[in-house]
């Protein structure tokens, strides 16, 4: 691989390894309660138990061997491990939780799982070269992908597929190394982190274009998280010791927030008033909170930790190590890791039944 940066280990598979950001939010600037107890599940916009549907699994992408993961965090176990596509990351539910859907970045394909066997019913084409970050559009019915060009300094793109033709019905430039990105509970915006480009797009997913450009203070804007009304955008900084909070109504940044080096991954907790972080360089899982507007110490978790989710009721979470071999399931309400589970080689990105 070509141009390899530190902590995006390769042109491509920058979203494999760097890491999800923090999401923190400024009550004080709107009506009290906007922001906070907005919670994962609203997030989610899913009717009924997702746990009945799909389980207490997590799915592991393990991108430097082409495996999946499959772990029950209920049980703080292993069930499966078995081969994918090529570099597979970014693990993504659809919206009633019968599918989870895995981007292939070296070969173009999206795998899908069935939940209800936690095997991969299909693979299909992702309608262009290097997909990457994946999230669904409201309705279901559409997808939308993110591309990384063949270099980390080719511009990136946003592709919005329809599912049941498998064809794009649009497609949107944005700038270089767009890995990761998320949308407003509307599915009207989408917030694209430009790793190389040092900037996050802002895109109108119904008119295909983008909106404005917004400048990355320090290097390497990765994660991004949309808060669950859609009010607030949070954009980590993995080579900076800040987030960035982004007024999605004026597409203003509105607060830097401070934490501990290489903010990287982000979850929301169940009652919407806390945003879990893992900070890679500084190998911390924090906590922000959304009232307070204040990043606890936290706990140190080891080395290099990186995306995180959390289950549904809070009690547990689960992050990537995606420099080695493993992932940790951690308390979620003292931040304390329970257990380390083997998974393949870069295990770059995770995603919880209940939590997409």
């Amino acid at each position: 691989m070509k141009n390899v940066k530190p902590v995006a280990r390769s042109p491509r598979l920058g979203t494999l390894f760097a890491i999800s950001a923090l999401a923190f939010t400024c009550a004080d600037l709107l009506p009290t309660g906007a922001l906070a107890q907005e919670g994962v599940m609203t997030r989610s916009s899913i009717k009924g138990d997702p746990v009945a549907v799909c389980g207490h699994l997590a799915y592991v992408a393990n991108s430097y061997s082409n495996t999946v993961s499959v772990i029950d965090i209920s049980e703080n176990r292993l069930v499966a491990n078995y081969p994918i596509g090529v570099a597979p990351v970014n693990p993504t539910f659809n919206r009633d939780w019968t599918k989870l859907y895995i981007s292939n970045v070296l070969d173009g394909t999206l795998s899908i799982v069935d939940t209800k066997t936690a095997k991969v019913a299909a693979t299909v084409p992702a309608g262009g070269p290097h997909p990457s970050g994946l999230r669904f559009l409201p309705d279901g019915k559409q997808l939308v992908i993110s591309y990384i060009g063949d270099k980390v300094t080719d511009a990136g793109s946003l592709g919005v597929m329809n599912l049941e033709t498998g064809k794009l019905v649009k497609k949107i430039p944005v700038e270089a190394q767009s890995e990761r990105f998320d949308i407003t509970p509307d599915g009207k915006r989408a917030y694209v982190a430009n790793i190389e480009g040092q900037t996050v797009s802002v895109v109108d997913l119904e008119k295909g274009v983008v909106i404005t450009t917004i400048p990355s203070p320090e290097k390497f804007p990765f994660n991004v998280l949309v808060s669950p009304k859609g009010l607030r955008a949070f954009v980590a900084a993995v080579m900076g010791d800040t987030i960035i909070e982004i007024d999605t109504t004026t597409n203003t940044v509105v607060r830097t927030i401070k934490t501990a080096a290489g903010p990287n991954g982000m979850t929301f907790t169940p009652d919407g008033d806390n945003i879990l972080i893992t900070s890679v360089y500084a190998g911390r899982l924090q906590s922000y909170n959304l009232s307070g507007k204040v990043v606890s110490d936290g706990s140190f978790v080891g080395l290099l930790p990186g995306f995180i989710r959390l289950a549904p009721d809070g009690l547990k979470g689960i992050f990537v190590r995606p420099y080695g071999r493993q992932v940790s399931i951690f308390d979620g309400t003292t931040l304390q890791v329970i257990q380390n589970i083997e998974t393949g080689i870069g295990p770059s990105t995770v995603a919880i039944c209940g939590n997409p």
